[in-house]
């Protein structure tokens, strides 16, 4: 059972990492390299232990076919230095997004890749729901390095909300300030700017719209039941309990693993008081994500579990 094994936070990322190179190598192979046999392939790349380069260098990999990381998790390469080729930049990325978008995950290999991030989501939510990564491993690994990687390769927009955009910043309706976005007031006004950008091209206006979700947290949100329950001491904040002595408040609030009751400050169950969802965010992981087809969700069991739990004692 899950319960009784336990995982690193760097093979917690490895695992990934490999599962989701696999997918794009034996995508990639049989989009541009016919002469491999992409079931022989695929068997020594899921047999490998020490990484794939071996293999690759086997096979004849073109080093541009690679995977390379870095470039995912940043892609702005180090040639945009000012407004104008950042402008440049993002109207070719996005323009590249939209095409390997439609060419479908079962074509293009990066989309396959990102495809095989959202299949593990059942499989990352169990090692985070049954607490199998240390502390200060959840927090380095999970909450600082994996949310953002997976947030921004793995979660967005559909292709012609990107196409939308483009065609704004085409058109020049759409103005982009570059990455590093610095908000300041000044005068009675807003003003931004990039403080990546060497020119720091600024940017003022009256009304500033904060078109972003907020990291969830129980201990700043203005929900009223949320408050009450803390202030009425009913419910607890989940935390992390760090090898240096500190405590990391998620802002979550505390829920028991099967069941979902709500965790008192005593650590006691309240019975049949049941919170599922966005609050529960980092007790839980990826709450607010759509579930996808032929995973048997895990929310979704849930909702239905809590659903039969309420039906049963109103009887």
């Amino acid at each position: 059972m899950l319960k009784n094994q336990s995982i690193t936070g760097s093979e917690f990322i490895k695992r990934i990492t490999l599962d989701v190179e696999l997918t794009y190598y034996v995508t990639l192979a049989k989009l541009l390299y016919p002469d491999i046999n992409p079931v022989e392939f695929e068997k020594e790349l899921a047999t490998a232990s020490n990484g794939f380069k071996k293999i690759l260098d086997k096979y004849n990999i073109s080093a541009k076919d690679r995977v390379d990381w870095s470039a995912w998790e940043n892609p702005i390469p180090t040639s945009v230095t000012d407004t104008a080729s950042f402008t440049t930049f993002i109207k070719t990325y996005l323009q590249q997004d939209i095409d390997i978008a439609n060419e479908g995950n079962k074509v293009s290999p990066f989309t396959s890749a990102v495809e095989k991030l959202r299949e593990l989501r059942s499989n990352i939510r169990k090692i985070v729901t049954y607490e199998l990564l240390s502390d200060d491993d959840y927090v380095k690994y999970v909450l600082k390095y994996f949310n953002a990687l997976n947030s921004f390769l793995a979660v967005g927009p559909p292709a012609f909300r990107i196409e939308q955009i483009l065609a704004l910043i085409k058109a020049g309706v759409l103005t982009l300030t570059g990455p590093g976005m610095v908000v300041e007031n000044e005068n009675d006004h807003f003003v931004t700017y990039s403080s990546v950008l060497s020119d720091h091209q600024r940017y003022s206006g009256d009304v500033l719209i904060e078109g972003r979700l907020p990291q969830p947290s129980a201990e700043t949100t203005q929900n009223p039941l949320i408050k009450n329950l803390l202030a009425n001491k009913m419910a607890r904040i989940y935390s992390l309990y760090l090898s240096d002595g500190t405590l990391f408040k998620t802002g979550a609030l505390d829920v028991t693993t099967e069941t979902a009751e709500l965790v008192t400050p005593n650590g006691k169950i309240m019975p049949n008081f049941f919170l599922w969802g966005l609050p529960t965010e980092k007790r839980h992981w990826l709450t607010n994500g759509a579930p996808i087809p032929g995973v048997n969700d895990v929310r979704l069991r849930m909702a239905d579990m809590i659903a039969a739990r309420i039906v049963k004692s109103a009887k």
